[in-house]
């Protein structure tokens, strides 16, 4: 569902799973997960387009398994032409 980066580690969030904690930084997942039309929505959040069930125009994410995630004021513009892609 989505990846979120932690101190150095990633937190990743899978549908129907517990998280699971990486060894890998949230910079080597966003290079991994790319072709898998996975996103950096902000810094620390890497977001699967399949799961985002809500875009809010404020720059809120709503996701499948019903976690909001705040996009970057940077990354606002590039989040709205990503998910109408």
């Amino acid at each position: 569902i989505y990846c979120e980066g932690e101190d150095g580690y990633t937190r990743i969030h899978v549908a129907g799973q517990a998280p699971r904690l990486s060894s890998y930084s949230i910079g080597e997942y966003r290079k991994m997960l790319a072709p898998l039309d996975f996103f950096a929505v902000h810094r620390s959040y890497l977001v699967n387009r399949s799961h985002v069930q809500k875009h809010d125009r404020s720059g809120t994410l709503l996701l499948s398994n019903g976690v909001e995630i705040t996009v970057s004021r940077r990354r606002k513009e590039a989040v709205s032409n990503w998910l109408k892609g």
